[in-house]
C-alpha cells in the first residue's frame, strides 16, 4: 500500500513538475516576439529605474551610469535635458574611443572636450588638430605627450598652467 501512494505521489510529482519546468525553461530563455522595428536596440529594463528617479541630476547620473556599465551610449539620450546628454555622451564616447558618439554632442565646448579625451587616449595627433576650443587641443596634446613620455609634444600647447603639467608628468615618467 505504502508503494502505491509513492508510486502515485511521484506520479502527481512529475505531472505538476514538467509544465512548470517547461513553463519557467520558455520564460527565462529571453525569447520574445520580433517586433520588426529593425537594427533598433531595446534598452534593459533598468532604465525604468531611471525614469523614476526624484531629481534630474539622479536621473542623469542613473542614465550615464547604465550607459558606462552597458557601454550602450544609446542611455544618453534618455538623459534630459539636452546638456545632461551632451555630458554623457562626453563620458560614453572617451570610454569607448568612438568619436562618433561625441559627435551627438551639441555643447562644442563639450564635444571638443570629448575629441580632445580620444585623441589622447588613442595618441592620435590629427584628432588634436580637428579641435576648435583651444584648451581642449592643449590637453589632446597633453595627453599625448604624457602617454608616450615625450615632453616635445609639451611645446605645443598654448596654456602656460597644462604645459607646465605637461612637461612635469611626462618627464616624471
Amino acid at each position: 500500500m505504502e508503494s502505491c501512494v509513492n508510486f502515485s505521489l511521484k506520479v502527481k510529482i512529475k505531472q505538476f513538475i514538467l509544465p512548470l519546468a517547461l513553463v519557467l525553461i520558455i520564460a527565462l530563455s529571453g525569447c520574445s516576439k520580433d517586433d520588426d522595428r529593425g537594427d533598433d536596440v531595446s534598452l534593459p529594463d533598468s532604465s525604468s529605474a531611471c525614469e523614476t528617479a526624484q531629481n534630474a541630476s539622479l536621473k542623469e547620473s542613473c542614465y550615464t551610469d547604465l550607459a558606462r556599465t552597458s557601454k550602450n551610449p544609446d542611455y544618453c539620450s534618455k538623459a534630459e535635458p539636452q546638456t545632461a546628454k551632451d555630458r554623457c555622451y562626453s563620458v560614453i564616447g572617451p570610454m569607448l574611443r568612438d568619436m562618433s558618439i561625441c559627435d551627438a554632442i551639441q555643447t562644442s565646448v563639450v564635444k571638443d572636450r570629448c575629441y580632445s579625451r580620444i585623441g589622447a587616449a588613442t595618441q592620435n595627433l590629427s584628432i588634436c588638430a580637428m579641435i576648435k576650443d583651444k584648451e581642449s587641443v592643449d590637453w589632446c596634446y597633453s595627453g599625448i605627450g604624457i602617454a608616450k613620455k615625450d615632453s616635445s609634444m609639451c611645446d605645443r600647447i598654448i596654456s602656460q598652467s597644462i604645459k607646465g603639467q605637461c612637461y612635469q608628468k611626462a618627464k616624471a615618467q
